[in-house]
């Protein structure tokens, strides 16, 4: 072990690749005790790199799977698990049994048992039957021993419902709350959840019945830890999205202006942990809402009125924001679902902002719209006011 590790140093001091050739080969590695190194994820990144070079895979394998149940050494854990997922879907069984043993383990440090959830999603991700092992981690795993594993896994718990349709997520996450190691994240969690959950409605009015449940959630993660910009910057995005049904929900331009201000300061100084990209947004993600956000805020009031003075510039602006396709994570769906039939019911309520549209489409100018979506709008509008079913969403 101590000759690897001593090589690995020794490559990096002279900026060489760490490659299978220069530590040894493939034997070389596999009758090491590597797997217990702080090295290891080094080493499973070289392994990695040159599996297709290997005739014998098998001991790699074992060697890969003992380090996943046994190394102790956090960040060699995430870094081996980031350069192996992407192998064969074949060779996935070892790395899957050995990390479910590590969940498993009574005497394991919830930290590492994190780690390990992780793995096991990453893997579940690859190939779905993996997802019950990776689930009943979660199930298992027992909050309130650790301030830094308890937040994972609440993020792992959410995951498991946004990208593998895991109902019992959330009665976990609910169950979550209840513990202060955990609450700031599992109401943060419960909360996006629920996002998803409204965005999946079929009608204005349970979209916003929905989106007011996802805000007390989001409401009480602010409570948990007043510190997290991430709670406070969704938070305020759900209360823009409620101000298109309800203007006196709250003052706009107040929102706008602390969502710019929480943005900014995230922007600067958030970042994912190493390794843990794929599970956290990035640092810019919370600006990327704010010109939606501030568009939102000037035709809020707008919509509710029955006919526009200024008839060009508000459609230019409303066609920007109908033309929205976002989601708040990747996998869930798009903020649009309720932005587009919101902008819709405006019409159909004040029947004068129909002529607007009309006169701006028969010259032809779409604003931020295709040809073919600013007809649909105008048809869903039609279809809205004939009574023919609600609008289509696009």
């Amino acid at each position: 072990m101590i000759d690897l590790e001593t090589r690995v140093t020794e490559l990096t001091q002279r900026n060489e690749r760490v490659t299978l050739s220069a530590l040894g080969g493939s034997d070389a590695i596999t009758h090491s005790e590597s797997y217990l190194s702080p090295v290891f994820g080094i080493v499973a990144g070289a392994v990695a790199t040159h599996w297709d070079d290997v005739d014998d895979t098998e001991p790699l394998i074992a060697f890969l799977a003992k380090g996943f149940q046994h190394n102790k050494d956090r960040l060699a854990l995430r870094e081996s698990i980031e350069a192996v997922y992407g192998l064969p879907n074949e060779t996935h069984r070892s790395f899957v049994m050995a990390l479910d043993a590590r969940t498993r383990d009574p005497d394991e440090h919830p930290i590492l048992k994190a780690e390990a959830m992780s793995g096991l999603m990453r893997f579940a991700f690859c190939d779905q039957r993996w997802k019950a092992t990776a689930c009943a981690g979660l199930q298992a795993y027992e909050f309130g021993s650790d301030p830094l594993a308890d937040p994972l896994v609440c993020r792992l718990t959410s995951v498991a419902y946004e990208q593998l349709a895991y109902e019992e997520a959330l009665d976990l996450l609910e169950s979550f709350v209840e513990h202060q190691s955990s609450r700031a994240q599992a109401n943060l969690e419960r909360g996006l959840v629920q996002i998803s959950i409204a965005l999946e409605r079929t009608t204005v009015e349970d979209v916003s019945e929905e989106l007011s449940v996802a805000e007390h959630w989001l409401e009480a993660a602010v409570q948990a830890d007043p510190e997290r910009r991430d709670s406070s910057v969704y938070c305020l995005l759900v209360r823009s999205l409620l101000s298109l049904t309800d203007k006196t929900a709250y003052p706009f331009p107040e929102t706008v202006q602390k969502l710019r201000e929480e943005a900014f300061v995230s922007e600067l100084w958030d970042r994912p942990a190493p390794g843990m990209e794929w599970l956290f947004p990035p640092s810019f993600a919370p600006s990327a809402w704010v010109p939606m956000v501030d568009k939102l805020s000037h035709l809020a009031g707008r919509l509710n009125e029955p006919s526009w003075l200024d008839a060009s510039g508000v459609l230019e602006e409303l066609f920007q924001v109908y033309s929205i396709n976002r989601a708040v994570r990747p996998g869930t769906p798009d903020i649009g679902n309720f932005i587009r039939p919101a902008i819709e019911a405006a019409f159909v309520r004040e029947r004068g902002l129909i002529a607007h549209l009309d006169q701006w489409l028969s010259r032809r100018e779409f604003g931020g719209l295709t040809e073919t979506d600013a007809q649909q709008l105008r048809n869903n509008l039609q279809s809205a006011v004939n009574e023919e079913g609600p609008p289509e969403k696009l």
